[in-house]
């Protein structure tokens, strides 16, 4: 059955519903997140930001070490995204940081509160709150530091 079959009512009322719903998908498109794949750093480079764990911002990353990143922007209105980070075989996760200054934080989520044991860690991101209040874009890049397990 074909729109120009219908009734030229419940035709009309079909194109609308259709029209809709393919629009309310491109805004809910346009509203997502947008998270950039995740990005290894490692020696001889420098750790862009400093770290718990007397990682200092511009010190060499450790030969032994891979600092994961990912940037993210959460549009006006977004209150929540997720990403996960996964560390090369034989590491774990060793530190987390954002940053200076971030438009956005992170939460670790209670089931991974444990993080230093594990290889894969999911983060819950928010905008900062004078970003929601603004209504604008919320940037940032998040790092992981990953060591050798031991």
């Amino acid at each position: 059955m074909s729109l120009s079959s219908l009734p030229r009512p419940l035709a009309a009322a079909a194109a609308l519903s259709v029209a809709a719903a393919c629009a309310g998908s491109a805004a809910a498109v346009a509203d997502a997140a947008t998270i950039s794949p995740q990005a290894e750093l490692r020696a001889p480079r420098t750790f862009p930001v400093a770290m718990f764990g007397g990682y200092r911002q511009g010190a060499p990353i450790p030969r032994d070490a891979v600092l994961l990143r990912r940037t993210i922007e959460l549009a006006p209105g977004e209150r929540r995204a997720e990403t996960t980070f996964t560390c090369p075989r034989r590491m774990r996760i060793h530190s987390l940081a954002l940053n200076d200054p971030s438009d956005i934080g992170f939460v670790v989520p209670k089931d991974q509160a444990r993080y230093t044991t594990r290889r894969t860690l999911r983060l819950e991101l928010f905008p900062a709150p004078a970003v929601r209040r603004e209504n604008r874009p919320a940037r940032g890049r998040t790092y992981v530091l990953c060591r050798p397990r031991g």
